[in-house]
């Protein structure tokens, strides 16, 4: 994909996080300049530190790295310069732990967004493209999920998102500014980090082969997910900067398309296994779901193939090869 005209000035919120890391090492590739904002949260510099060495010396001076929290962002405006985009990453993301803690994730994902609506009702920047997510749908509704839906969240998580897109309408309504809610559905790919009991699951069956342990699988193994590559996400970000004025303003599902169940999944996983590593897994074994699990999480992806360009859609077990083969070898 390439980038039409001058260079512009992004920033991304959550640049040391997984999907945040991806932009930017896409960015810099096409001679973009990014300001990166983290707090290390949910992450550390390791992501950073290995993409400077890949990269090298002269795409990273192009890259400028600011320390905060998005949540409390307003108040490093004039150092950040104006931006013309802003891809905003950064956020907490664990349905089970939003159910532990809501506040805290109110705190952080409303608070975040707010900063940047503020940013652009002052002209600081020019358009916020924010990662929303399939938790906003809940268990009910339209199979697969189409964008146009009620909205019913089974956690706060999911609730925190969905506020998010209240807020930045009513921004839009009553500033003028232009946004794009992107609605991740399951999104995966190399490099993912493993972060305990909310990791993603691809990452926990990728430890459990390291410790030559079986996947497991929470519930019986119908609950149905769209797996969606993290390439795909970096490519609708960027899009969505460039979208025309008609069709911003709203949410887009970003996801595959291609929804499976778990048992399915791990039916291809085995096989990627298989080819690549000439390994026999065991059977899974299975486990209770946790609080909040949605059991049908399907994505209707007809609209943004209507507004945006269209992308091939992804081969899920050509996908997987590539998880394997960069995780284990």
């Amino acid at each position: 994909m390439s980038m039409e005209g001058a260079r512009a000035r992004w920033l991304i919120t959550g640049v040391a996080g997984f999907i945040g890391s991806c932009l930017l090492e896409r960015l810099l590739a096409m001679d973009q300049e990014v300001v990166g904002v983290d707090n290390f949260a949910t992450s550390d510099g390791s992501r950073l530190e290995a993409l400077h060495r890949s990269l090298g010396e002269r795409p990273w001076q192009r890259f400028h790295f600011l320390e905060a929290d998005a949540a409390h962002l307003a108040a490093r405006f004039r150092e950040i310069g104006p931006v013309d985009h802003v891809l905003h990453q950064a956020a907490l993301c664990s349905v089970p732990e939003s159910i532990a803690d809501p506040g805290r994730y109110y705190r952080n994902n409303l608070l975040s967004t707010m900063e940047l609506l503020e940013g652009l009702r002052q002209g600081w920047c020019g358009r916020l493209v924010f990662a929303s997510s399939s938790a906003v749908y809940g268990e009910g509704g339209a199979t697969p999920n189409v964008e146009s839906q009620a909205l019913d969240p089974m956690s706060p998580y999911g609730e925190s998102k969905r506020l998010a897109e209240l807020m930045a309408g009513q921004y839009s309504r009553c500033h003028g500014v232009e946004w794009v809610a992107l609605r991740y559905f399951n999104v995966f790919g190399p490099g993912q980090r493993f972060s305990g009991p909310y990791s993603s699951v691809l990452q926990v069956w990728i430890n459990a082969v390291r410790a030559g342990q079986p996947c497991r699988i929470l519930g019986d193994g119908s609950a149905v997910r769209d797996f969606v590559p993290v390439s795909r996400v970096v490519d609708y970000n960027l899009l969505a900067a460039g979208l025309p004025a008609s069709a911003v303003n709203r949410a887009y599902n970003v996801a595959s398309g291609q929804a499976v169940t778990m048992l399915e999944l791990h039916a291809a996983f085995r096989g990627a296994i298989r080819a690549r590593l000439g390994l026999s897994l065991p059977d899974p074994v299975f486990g209770a779901p946790r609080d909040g699990d949605i059991l049908h999480s399907a994505a209707d992806i007809r609209l943004a193939e209507a507004h945006f360009p269209r992308l091939p859609r992804p081969d899920l077990e050509l996908e997987l090869a590539g998880l394997v083969a960069a995780a284990l070898g």
